[in-house]
C-alpha cells in the first residue's frame, strides 16, 4: 500500500467502482489511522510485537485519550456498551475540525490532517468535484503519509480515497458522490429501532390458557362474522 509506484503502476478493477466511497464511514477510518499512526510512534513500527513495544503503545495511548478528554472533551476508542466504541460521527468531525489541537495531542503532522480533513469535507459536500484536481489533491496527499509514516501501512479504505477516489468519481459523473453517501439511510437508525420496539406484537398468537375453548369459539365467531 505505501509503495505508490508500484501500486499505480497495476490495473484497476473498473467493476469495483460501482460501490462508489463510504462518504460517512470514510470520516472514522480517517481518524482511526491518525489514532494508531499515533500510538505507534514511540517505535514507528506497524505494529507492537515486543513487551517493550507493547508497553509504549499502551502508554502512548493513554495519554492521548486522557488528553481529549480533558483539552476537547472526545471519548476517543472507549468502549460502548452494547457494541462498538466511541468513535463516532461526531467525534470523528470536531477531531477534524480541530486538527491543529488533534496533531498537538497525537503528535501526528497537522498537514496532513488538515489535507485529509478537505478531502472528507469536499467528498461529503453534495455539490460536483472536479476529479482531476481532487485526484492531484489525493495523490500528494498520499505522497505526504507515505514520507513521513511509511512504517505505517496505509489502510485499504483511506488508500481507496486517495488513490483511486478520482476514477471512483468520474464513474458516478452523473451525481456528486456526496448525494450517493448513506447518511440519509444511517440517520432513520433509531426510527426503525423504534418502530420495531413500539409497533411490534407484545403478546402471543395463540390464546391464554386462562381462556375458555368456548369463549375462544364465541370470540372467533364475532371476528368471522
Amino acid at each position: 500500500m505505501n509503495d505508490l509506484s508500484k501500486v499505480t503502476s497495476k490495473p484497476e478493477n473498473k467493476d469495483a467502482y460501482q460501490y462508489g466511497l463510504s462518504t460517512l464511514h470514510a470520516w472514522i477510518r480517517c481518524m482511526e489511522l491518525i489514532l494508531h499512526v499515533s500510538y505507534n510512534l514511540p517505535f514507528q513500527k506497524w505494529s507492537a510485537t515486543t513487551p517493550e513495544n507493547k508497553r509504549l503503545k499502551e502508554e502512548k495511548k493513554k495519554t492521548v485519550q486522557t488528553q481529549f478528554t480533558n483539552q476537547m472533551g472526545l471519548h476517543i476508542g472507549k468502549p460502548r456498551q452494547g457494541a462498538g466504541n466511541s468513535n463516532d460521527g461526531n467525534t470523528d468531525r470536531r477531531f477534524f475540525e480541530n486538527y491543529h489541537y488533534s496533531s498537538e495531542i497525537t503528535g501526528v503532522d497537522e498537514e496532513f490532517i488538515k489535507r485529509l480533513y478537505v478531502i472528507l469535507q469536499t467528498l461529503a459536500s453534495g455539490h460536483a468535484i472536479n476529479p482531476d484536481k481532487f485526484g492531484e489533491y489525493t495523490r500528494n496527499t498520499a505522497q505526504l503519509y507515505v514520507e513521513k509514516y511509511r512504517w505505517y501501512y496505509m489502510p485499504s479504505s483511506v488508500h481507496k480515497i486517495l488513490i483511486h477516489g478520482e476514477n471512483i468519481i468520474k464513474h458516478f459523473a452523473i451525481l456528486p458522490i456526496g448525494q450517493l453517501a448513506e447518511d440519509a439511510q444511517e440517520s432513520r437508525n433509531k426510527n426503525y429501532k423504534k418502530n420495531r420496539l413500539e409497533h411490534s406484537r407484545k403478546c402471543s398468537r395463540k390464546p391464554s390458557q386462562s381462556v375458555t375453548k368456548e369463549l375462544w369459539e364465541e370470540a372467533r365467531n364475532l371476528l368471522e362474522f
